[in-house]
């Protein structure tokens, strides 16, 4: 038996020895500390099912996913328990052999330094690196994506001077790695499609027997899973939320894939060049080496330019982390200009490079002191702190989120007494203004955990007229506390940059016929009648070249009470207009969502804004429906 000299073995290796454990640390370092995302706890939800087949019903016809993923959790969690630690634990591992598979890949189809840069890449940079623990299918469709890229090359290239029992390994390997692919993630299965159809077309058909049956076994595997394939099919895609592609959405991937630092790229594409002159040479001997180039540039755009046609033919898919399968690729051609054989002066400019991309990860981006995703453990923290202080009893609470469970994973099984849930439609909006009056509790608390709309603060705001808490998190994250008193709190109110206001008693930057009837009003001597045949109201307007010099302006609020029978189809509109009179935002909100039938009510409208020189901002009330109302108390605040 043939005894391995394992001092040889690490002294050979030592670099991608280093640099995987480098990545493991990465990797390891407090993954299960960070909240789980929306689409882990929407996984972990969907396995809350007695058995298999109910979870496959309830968990996997109905997700757009490959059943694959779905089905390791729930016999891993059945095993291990929900805890962020085990939930995330194989992921990572995942993503480690990710990092191997690559360097096997590249070494097989550029040699050593190839390998070697594509390694050191996929381990440092932040993207990779951020998609390496959580428990999706990103990490481990990396790895069987990888180890595809291997074993495809060592079978239908390399097969000479290799026995049978090799060869028939390799061949599992690709089977497996086909079949991990189909089952994890679409867009990996359709690298394994990719692969296949270029294995077919470019490479020696003289040894495509091991090749030709794994692909047959691996379709044969998934036959089981046509159904939901055919299903997801008809789900279309996830353009509910997802916004279709524009002209540059490649450049922008590829700049968030190099750490959105163009400095980065350029030198990542300058160690290229500079490998390339050394290597030169020897590289050009290589007979496969300018079609492999070929095929690494073919892996890299396709599936880019199939999800971006499906995304405008059928709908949206496209984004960022469905081209973590690809997009190393371009890495793979980058390393194609690296020699095979390292010396000093490659090893010297490898420490360099993943000293870069790593300074340019951990200090520069900061990435373990950035929140990437919705904190539902953040805000759930906060909850608790908030009724501990206040009174759980004393609390109304709303929350706008996906799913109840994602904040329950946190806080308990208790309901947590929330009225509403999911605040999305108008009617959710009408049903969220008919809670608020009749709330008779002190303290008003909304959490956001999806994007949301303004209107749903500017509801709250108009009862509860006073902040007391709030906490922002980033990525659509925040808790609020309304109060109907002053009270001192631990949140200091934002000041407002500048406030015009009018009760009518005088004109202030209003154009228009002004109707003021001195008998009903909010408070003061005078008020604004807006009559059935006034379609609109006066007109506040302001170019903001004439205002002093303010910082960024970051949204409006406008302020009003109304008294009108019925809101009918009243509106405050904010609108933004350039110097020469052209639309650039327009905005309402309807009377109806916060009016209460002939007594006075307070309207509020805040619109997010970014402005230029010589834009006008203008404020007024449309009345399309023709309503009799009485205006007063109007102010308009710039933040």
């Amino acid at each position: 038996m043939k005894r391995i000299n394992f001092l040889y073995v690490i002294q050979n290796n030592i670099f991608i020895i280093l640099i995987i454990i480098i990545a493991s640390i990465l990797r390891f370092w407090n993954y299960d500390s960070f909240s789980l995302t929306n689409d882990e706890l929407s996984a972990l939800n969907r396995i809350r099912y007695d058995s298999v087949s109910d979870m496959l019903k309830g968990g996997v016809w109905v997700d757009g996913h490959p059943a694959g993923v779905q089905v390791f959790l729930y016999y891993w969690t059945s095993l291990f328990g929900i805890s962020e630690t085990y939930v995330r634990l194989p992921f990572v591992i995942c993503s480690i052999l990710a990092i191997y598979f690559a360097y096997k890949a590249a070494y097989s189809w550029f040699g050593r330094g190839a390998g070697l840069f594509v390694a050191i890449c996929i381990s440092f940079l932040e993207f990779p690196l951020l998609y390496s623990n959580i428990a999706r299918p990103y990490s481990v469709g990396l790895m069987f994506v990888m180890l595809l890229a291997w074993k495809w090359k060592e079978v239908l290239i390399i097969v000479n001077n290799k026995q049978f029992k090799q060869q028939f390994i390799d061949a599992i390997c690709l089977c497996l790695a086909i079949t991990g692919s189909l089952y994890t993630h679409y867009f990996a299965a359709l690298m394994a499609c990719i692969a296949g159809i270029t294995g077919l077309v470019f490479l020696n058909k003289k040894n495509y027997k091991f090749f030709i049956g794994a692909y047959l076994i691996s379709a044969l595997f998934y036959l089981i899973h046509i159904n939901y394939t055919l299903n997801h099919i008809k789900l279309g895609g996830v353009g509910q939320w997802l916004n279709l592609p524009d002209d540059y959405w490649f450049f922008n991937h590829i700049y968030t894939f190099f750490n959105e630092d163009i400095i980065l790229l350029l030198f990542i594409i300058a160690t290229c060049i500079w490998a390339y002159q050394v290597s030169k040479p020897k590289l050009q001997n290589q007979s496969y080496f300018k079609t492999l180039q070929i095929i690494s540039l073919i892996w890299t755009f396709i599936p880019f330019v199939i999800g971006y046609s499906y995304s405008y033919i059928i709908n949206p898919v496209l984004q960022n982390s469905v081209l973590l399968f690809s997009t190393p690729f371009l890495l793979f051609f980058g390393g194609s200009f690296w020699n095979n054989k390292i010396n000093l002066p490659h090893k010297l400019m490898l420490i360099i490079l993943g000293s870069v991309i790593l300074i340019s990860t951990v200090f520069i981006n900061k990435h373990y002191k950035k929140t990437h995703f919705t904190d539902f453990k953040g805000a759930a923290f906060k909850i608790k702190h908030i009724e501990k202080i206040y009174g759980e009893n004393n609390i109304c609470k709303v929350f706008n989120i996906n799913d109840p469970y994602y904040i329950m994973y946190y806080i308990g099984n208790d309901t947590l007494g929330v009225k509403k849930w999911y605040i999305q439609t108008e009617n959710d909006f009408k049903e969220l203004a008919n809670i608020v009056d009749n709330c008779n509790k002190s303290f008003f608390m909304y959490v956001r955990l999806r994007p949301s709309n303004n209107i749903i603060n500017d509801i709250i705001n108009a009862r509860y007229p006073y902040l007391i808490e709030y906490q922002k998190f980033d990525n659509y994250s925040d808790v609020y506390l309304y109060s109907k008193v002053l009270l001192k709190s631990s949140y200091n109110n934002e000041a407002p940059q500048m406030v015009f206001g009018n009760g009518f008693e005088g004109n202030n930057r209003w154009k228009g016929e002004l109707m003021f009837v001195d008998t009903i009003c909010y408070k003061g001597a005078l008020g604004l009648k807006l009559k059935p045949q006034d379609e609109y109201s006066p007109t506040w307007s302001v170019n903001i070249d004439t205002l002093p010099v303010l910082k960024k302006i970051k949204y409006i609020k406008a302020e009003t009470y109304v008294l009108s029978g019925k809101a009918g189809d009243l509106q405050l509109v904010i609108s933004v207009e350039d110097n020469e009179g052209r639309l650039v935002k327009w905005s309402s909100c309807k009377f109806d969502y916060f009016v209460t039938p002939n007594k006075w009510s307070k309207i509020i409208h805040t619109v997010n804004v970014t402005l230029n020189k010589g834009e006008i901002i203008k404020v007024y009330i449309w009345n399309p429906s023709g309503e009799k109302a009485y205006i007063d108390d109007f102010s308009i605040s710039i933040y």
